[in-house]
């Protein structure tokens, strides 16, 4: 017989029904976007266009992606430490409240551990003492780093213990009386029993690990050790699209990265490390993007302002619509080489220099009287030599960029002002010598420094793992002799 339903009961339903068809929608959404963006083209991502079907119907991603082994290693350390971080955090979490789940006068000092992991909940080291932690543990660069520390998670542990204070005593009453021993009890009784919270930390477990991406980042300075995620995360910052356009920011860039929480726009020209030069159409179209946005403040770091080689230098803090707006960066260290003077400005409207001198005037250090001195002589005498050390860097600048488009493996830009070359070496990245590997960047760097004693710097320090920097603000002999210890050296990689 079928049951006639009530209004009420109807009603109910459908509500339910809508509710959890919206929340479906709301979770499925962000997967749904996602999956659309990565069949669509360049063009159409980076203007932020793309919402729920693809632009520009492209597989490139996935073919990019498929060829690296990079993507496969990374893969199967996601895959085991998804398997063995989700087993061994099962093991300890069901032998830590297998215990604490008994009463005072089956274990004594139960209340006492149970409020020592609940403690642990509350109060953290923070991350400079983990990082110190596990570094004297050992475990910086091991596979173990991605078990161990998530193996007691007391949130679990509390509610497993729960769950199995819930279970009837009598069970393990008689479990007793028949001469079952405690593991017989755990896996026979309490475990099948507790099969829908088990499940519960399971997935929670499972899906952490697959998704955590921090600690690889964090723990590991080898990328051959990063999980899926970790690599991930450097295959987007390896790819900014600043770098397509000669790692200058476009207008459409722009306006696709500024969102609601956007407050600063950091803006280096000419840059370190890249080099790059931003040319006053450019800037014109960046303050015409940022005009819109009256929220975010510029900081324009113009310190290589003098060593341009492509013209006159072009300030953002030009453009009528977004002046008020314009924090200028500057100082005596780069054009008149007084590094050590350690004199620096801003130039900004007045509301935001009260501010600075608000928090400047708590500070105890800063410039003495002779320095004040000596960059007041540099900005109001003769500024030939100024123009004189931009030719000469101008020509190292030549001769560096010569040079190092003769070493095999380089992709060499060319920088149009300050006195860096910032060329991608991936190219040598899972190359060896005898038993040393390059990895990375940073690899590669140390690798230039121990072997052919040239000292770089590594492109990860700058969010661009692919790339390292090479500073020519040195004699040409220097220039020569390094960039030939670096084309030797290379060539003994293989």
């Amino acid at each position: 017989m079928k049951i006639k339903k009530s209004k009420g009961r109807i009603a109910f339903e459908i509500i339910n029904y809508t509710v959890l068809t919206l929340l479906a929608l709301i979770c499925i959404l962000p997967f749904i976007h996602l999956l659309a963006m990565s069949f669509s083209s360049d063009e159409f991502t980076s203007k932020g266009v793309v919402f729920l079907l693809p632009k520009g119907f492209t597989l490139q991603a996935y073919k990019y992606l498929l060829q690296k082994n990079e993507f496969f290693t990374s893969l199967a350390i996601s895959v085991m430490r998804v398997i063995f971080g989700t087993s061994a955090s099962l093991i300890v979490v069901v032998l830590t409240a297998y215990p604490l789940s008994k009463t005072d006068g089956r274990f004594k000092g139960r209340t006492g551990f149970t409020w020592f992991f609940l403690v642990t909940m509350f109060l953290s080291g923070g991350l400079f003492a983990t990082y110190f932690l596990y570094k004297q543990l050992g475990l910086l660069n091991s596979f173990l780093i991605y078990v161990l520390p998530g193996a007691c998670d007391v949130w679990f542990v509390l509610m497993l213990m729960n769950f199995f204070r819930g279970i009837p005593r009598d069970i393990e009453e008689a479990a007793l009386l028949d001469r079952a021993g405690q593991f017989t009890i755990l896996f026979k009784i309490y475990i099948p029993l507790s099969m829908p919270s088990i499940a519960t930390i399971v997935l929670f477990t499972a899906v952490g690990q697959w998704n955590s991406w921090f600690d690889g980042i964090m723990f590991m300075n080898d990328p051959s050790l990063y999980p899926l995620q970790s690599y991930l995360y450097t295959m987007i910052v390896s790819s900014d699209p600043t770098k397509q356009s000669g790692f200058t920011l476009t207008p459409e860039q722009l306006e696709a990265a500024i969102t609601p929480k956007t407050r600063a726009l950091i803006l280096c020209s000419p840059s370190n490390p890249t080099g790059s030069v931003y040319s006053k159409e450019e800037l014109a179209g960046l303050a015409r993007i940022l005009a819109q946005h009256e929220r975010v403040i510029v900081i324009a770091d113009e310190i290589y302002e003098h060593i341009n080689y492509i013209g006159k230098h072009e300030s953002i803090a030009q453009f009528a619509e977004i002046k008020d707006r314009v924090v200028i960066v500057n100082g005596v260290s780069k054009a008149y080489a007084m590094t050590g003077w350690r004199i620096g400005f801003i130039a900004a409207p007045e509301w935001i220099v009260k501010g600075c001198n608000k928090l400047q005037g708590q500070y105890t250090s800063g410039p003495c009287s002779v320095s004040q001195k000596a960059a007041e002589a540099a900005y109001t005498g003769s500024q030939q030599c100024v123009e004189d050390m931009r030719q000469a860097f101008e020509r190292r600048k030549n001769l560096i960029v010569k040079l190092a488009k003769e070493i095999p493996g380089l992709e060499v830009n060319n920088p149009e002002g300050a006195f860096y070359l910032f060329p991608k070496c991936s190219s040598y990245f899972g190359k060896k010598d005898g038993e040393r590997v390059i990895n990375n960047s940073t690899d590669f760097a140390m690798y230039l420094l121990e072997v052919g004693h040239v000292a770089t710097v590594g492109g990860d320090a700058f969010g661009s793992p692919e790339c390292f920097r090479m500073s020519y603000a040195t004699s040409d002999e220097n220039i020569v002799e390094a960039m030939k210890r670096i084309k030797e050296t290379l060539a003994r990689l293989r």
